[in-house]
């Protein structure tokens, strides 16, 4: 359901199904080729997704929390200078244990970082990140101190951090 969902989402008003101008039937039971032969036409057009498409769907899929199970937001770091101080007063931290992590190896050692449904596309420099982020479910704060060096990662481990995805341990 969730993929004919996206499907639906995907299609441009064009490609949805339309009765055609029919000229009376014979037997007006009968389901003429002509329409199944539509049919079949725009069943495969919807149907034919590029290898980016259906990961991202995936990847969505895979890591798309229950409503019951979303993180709560934590009290919002609002800087990165504020994340950095968060990051060296708490030594250990944790991914929140209902939220769902996965990643998919791009070109050029890039990932999609998926988090509870959303895609992070993360370029080769970043990468380091959502693959610790995926392979731990704890990790040491002097693991994610890098990533202040770079702003993206910055913004992206302080979005993750404020949306309640991270926890530092002792707050749990």
């Amino acid at each position: 359901a969730d993929f004919c969902d996206y499907l639906i989402q995907r299609s441009a008003e064009a490609g949805r199904w339309r009765d055609p101008k029919l000229s009376p039937a014979d037997n007006p039971g009968q389901i003429q080729p002509s329409i199944l032969n539509q049919l079949q036409t725009l069943l495969q057009q919807q149907l034919s997704f590029t290898e980016g498409e259906l990961q991202i769907w995936f990847g969505r899929f895979i890591t798309e929390a229950g409503t019951d199970l979303s993180p709560l937001p934590t009290a919002e770091v609002p800087t990165p200078t504020a994340l950095a101080d968060k990051l060296t007063r708490h030594e250990q931290w944790q991914r929140c244990s209902t939220t769902r992590f996965a990643y998919i190896a791009q070109a050029d050692h890039a990932i999609t970082l998926f988090i509870d449904g959303q895609a992070y596309p993360l370029t080769k420099q970043d990468a380091w990140l959502g693959k610790l982020l995926c392979r731990q479910v704890s990790f040491p704060s002097s693991a994610l101190l890098p990533a202040l060096a770079q702003a993206q990662t910055s913004t992206l481990l302080l979005e993750w951090i404020n949306q309640g995805y991270l926890l530092a341990a002792d707050d749990t």
